[in-house]
């Protein structure tokens, strides 16, 4: 059953607030996502996703490809 999931995640490697629009703006792109925000200055994205289009363990992927980070709970990577 699809859900529409709200989590706030630290995002690591970022030293500028492009880096921030970059984490933000490739998130965006994934299908599922609903909504992306990157608040650099708490070094966090706020993601609200279709859980049944996405997960976790692909949003971090597509972040790692671009050189950053999100740090999510192993567990919680489906």
């Amino acid at each position: 059953m699809a859900e529409n999931i709200k989590i706030a995640l630290p995002v690591t490697g970022m030293s500028c607030a492009s880096c921030a629009i970059s984490v933000e703006s490739m998130l965006k792109t994934l299908p599922g996502i609903k909504q992306a925000s990157v608040n650099y200055g708490d070094r966090s994205v706020h993601v609200e996703f279709d859980n049944s289009a996405t997960n976790l363990g692909a949003m971090r992927k597509a972040v790692q490809d671009i050189g950053y980070d999100l740090m999510i709970d192993l567990e919680d990577v489906q």
